[in-house]
């Protein structure tokens, strides 16, 4: 049984890819979004994660956004994430949530007891080198819900997760 487990711990790079080319290929109605939500503008720069937090203050402004955070969460979070891993020069890997729990420590896995549900429906990013575990979709959806978190937006997320790398 514990095999089976071991053995679903694989790298999920590709799938985190194609939901960020989805971001690219499903395009709005909306004139703003269709300008600023693309390939030319969005070239996995850190300057370009601060599109992304126009983007959020865009969608957070219209009425329709509740209904679609989830989607919205995991397309920013993961666009995120992929410029945090090509700018860390890919130490980083996505993966799902329930195949790290057999990884993750006690104190880790304590911290995500209160938000498990939202957690256990999202890739992830995971180091095995450094063994740090970095959720860009969730620190994306607590800024669509307008939740306190500990940064400011995604721009400082990643900037501040990218300097760290470089200690």
């Amino acid at each position: 049984m514990i095999w089976d487990k071991l053995l679903r711990f694989q790298k999920k790079n590709s799938e985190a890819e194609a939901i960020v080319e989805v971001f690219f290929l499903d395009p709005s109605e909306d004139k703003w979004e269709r300008e600023n939500i693309n390939e030319d503008q969005l070239d996995f720069s850190l300057e370009s994660l601060k599109l992304t937090d126009e983007f959020i203050q865009h969608i957070i402004s219209t009425e329709y956004y509740k209904r679609f955070v989830m989607t919205y969460s995991s397309r920013i979070g993961t666009y995120v994430g992929e410029v945090i891993r090509r700018k860390t020069g890919s130490l980083y890997d996505w993966y799902e949530y329930v195949d790290l729990i057999l990884v993750l420590s006690e104190e880790e896995l304590e911290s995500h007891s209160r938000f498990y549900d939202v957690y256990t429906y999202q890739e992830l990013l995971y180091s095995r080198k450094t063994k740090e575990t970095l959720m860009p979709l969730y620190v994306a959806f607590q800024m669509i819900i307008q939740e306190p978190a500990n940064y400011q937006s995604m721009y400082q997320y990643a900037d501040e997760v990218i300097q760290k790398q470089k200690l």
